[in-house]
């Protein structure tokens, strides 16, 4: 709970008997995720991928309004192939609002022979030896690339 002046605020969360958050209720979103089998995904792609723990479906409803709604499906080696998003308020990120996917002429997901994400939607994300998180490169936000530092 958090309170501020006169405004309080309440978040509730719960998980599944493996752990895994399953449903949160926020100020003004009401989010669930899922682990579920797949749908809709491409020959190759794992169809009990929530079964490794992977989260297969998102939904978030804002203010009770009209819901986004977010699918991923995985390859064997448990990496993100693609998304499919419905329902994405007007101005979301392409990563939040657009479709990712390994395949077609510019791929919006790619992957490093290590397994690294190389390329997410409209950001380039780069790796070396000493500095194993990579530097993000994103250019439609106008920034410089940022270092990412492992957690200590």
């Amino acid at each position: 709970m958090l309170t501020d002046a006169q405004i309080t605020e309440t978040s509730d969360y719960k998980y599944d008997a493996a752990g895994r958050l399953v449903e949160a209720k926020i100020p003004r979103h009401e989010l669930e995720y899922s682990y579920a089998d797949t749908t809709g995904c491409a020959p190759g792609d794992v169809a009990n991928a929530g079964a490794n723990g992977n989260r297969t479906r998102f939904t978030d409803t804002k203010d009770a309004g009209a819901p986004t709604v977010v699918n991923y499906c995985y390859d064997a080696s448990d990496r993100l192939t693609s998304t499919s998003v419905s329902g994405a308020p007007a101005g979301a990120s392409p990563v939040a609002g657009g479709a990712l996917s390994t395949t077609g002429p510019s791929p919006s997901l790619t992957y490093d022979a290590h397994g690294n994400t190389t390329v997410l939607a409209d950001q380039t994300l780069t790796y070396d030896e000493s500095d194993p998180r990579g530097t993000k490169s994103s250019p439609t936000w106008g920034r410089s690339p940022e270092p990412h530092r492992p957690l200590t």
